[in-house]
């Protein structure tokens, strides 16, 4: 069975999301209950760092539009995925148009 591990911390105004493991659907329901919590709380902007996940699939991809789509900022989704596989699923669906895509957690949090 796959594994996602999901840590939040707060840089500022901005929630960081972290994720380890594997993102698919075996572990839709971890993302889906981090996601969730996220979209309600107070943050003006969110940051996933996908920088420890193995894999992704168009399962997590969903995932994380829903928490685009249900936070109540204006902000882009920032997502931290180094030239690897989660970037490259990113970049071949096409979702870099909807989401800001970094290669650090620093770049992200600067909004660079």
């Amino acid at each position: 069975m796959n594994t996602l591990l999901i840590s939040s911390t707060t840089h500022g105004h901005t929630e960081v999301l972290a994720l380890h493991g594997v993102a698919d659907l075996s572990t839709q329901a971890t993302l889906d209950a981090a996601v969730e919590r996220a979209a309600a709380g107070a943050a003006r902007r969110f940051v996933v760092d996908a920088s420890g996940v193995d894999f992704m699939n168009s399962t997590a991809l969903a995932s994380l539009l829903r928490l685009r789509r249900g936070s109540q900022t204006a902000e882009p989704l920032g997502v931290v995925a180094a030239p690897g596989p989660v970037q490259r699923v990113i970049l071949a669906s096409r979702l870099d148009r909807a989401l800001r895509v970094y290669e650090s957690l620093e770049d992200a949090l600067l909004g660079a």
